[in-house]
């Protein structure tokens, strides 16, 4: 049943995906959560509503709206579908590396890839700071994107030495929280602006990984996908086999829950570069600044960080089939005649 799900507001079963009538830029970073006046907005914000909520969609072959067929998936995707981020023309070695990790990622389904973290070089890295936003909220060492800008050459060059030798230290995210519609409070983690470029440079390096292996059935988080493809599939699928139901399904605090041990695990199944392991692990345990203490977890993925979107997915991909979700029990009205 899990390989059904392909919708969230979240975070999704397989994936997640805006809610109905929220529009979604290109790429993985995602739009702002709508905050009080006076507040603070959200550099990397999360999506619309709440923890996570699914749509079930009947898997045919004639549903998946805007999925690639597999023959056409990796290199001709980057070219084609991935030339921009929010607008932003990448480059073309980044594209061409890109094509290169996904169509290694293709003919080899069942390898682990070893060496990524050579394709990180000045360009790959300028290309993910022009796709961070510069003006969003601030994380525990107070940088902006002005102040970062202000010397930027050598703070990328720094960056990539770092990355590269294993040298970078992840800082904990700022703790942030904002309302939610039914009156409590989602936390959200803010990284430091170096360290969203940082996390948005090995999400280049794994989104073509991983566009290979996500189901035709999962929207959310996809470059080029929305809610409203989801949609669109649940309707075709319901047409095409007659169905009369719809299930939103909705799992609680979905983020918070997510085993760093099973994630690592699912990982490795295709990524055991050392480098880019090593950059994870930081980010899962650089902790959480809230009221002048930091904290630590073997659970979550902080909500706002960049690189969270997609180890969500991962950890979906590889354990929504594995999980046991409990489920209250749906009580359908009778049918006429019944």
């Amino acid at each position: 049943m899990c390989d059904q799900f392909c919708g969230a507001d979240g975070a999704g079963l397989r994936s997640g995906t805006r809610p109905p009538g929220v529009s979604s830029p290109e790429g993985s970073e995602q739009d702002d959560e709508e905050l009080e006046p006076g507040s603070e907005s959200i550099s990397d914000p999360i999506f619309g509503t709440g923890s996570l909520s699914a749509l079930v969609v009947l898997m045919t072959l004639g549903n998946a709206v805007r999925a690639d067929p597999v023959e056409e998936r990796g290199a001709s995707l980057y070219r084609i579908v991935h030339v921009k981020h929010g607008g932003i023309l990448k480059p073309e070695s980044v594209s061409t590396k890109q094509e290169r990790i996904a169509e290694l990622a293709r003919n080899n389904p069942a390898m682990a890839l070893t060496t990524l973290a050579h394709h990180i070089d000045y360009e790959w890295v300028k290309y993910a700071y022009d796709c961070t936003r510069k003006d969003g909220a601030v994380g525990v060492d107070g940088q902006t994107g002005e102040d970062y800008a202000a010397n930027l050459e050598p703070n990328l060059t720094s960056l990539i030495d770092r990355l590269k030798s294993g040298s970078y230290r992840a800082p904990p995210v700022r703790r942030h929280y904002i309302d939610k519609a039914d009156g409590s409070k989602r936390g959200l983690g803010i990284p430091s602006f170096e360290d969203k470029v940082a996390q948005r440079a090995i999400v280049l390096l794994l989104e073509p990984i991983y566009e290979i292996d996500f189901s035709d059935s999962s929207y959310g988080y996809r470059r080029g996908r929305s809610a409203h493809d989801a949609l669109q599939a649940i309707r075709s699928g319901i047409t095409r086999q007659g169905g009369r139901w719809v299930l939103d399904v909705d799992v609680r605090k979905f983020f918070d829950s997510i085993s760093h041990a099973k994630l690592r695990e699912f990982l490795a199944r295709r990524v055991t570069d050392g480098v880019v392991r090593k950059l994870i692990d930081k980010w899962l345990k650089a902790g959480v600044l809230e009221n002048g203490r930091v904290s630590f977890s073997e659970m979550g993925a902080p909500q706002g960080g960049v690189a969270s979107p997609l180890l969500a997915n991962v950890f979906l991909h590889y354990g929504a089939s594995g999980q046991a979700w409990r489920f209250q029990r749906v009580k359908f009205p009778p049918r006429k005649g019944e």
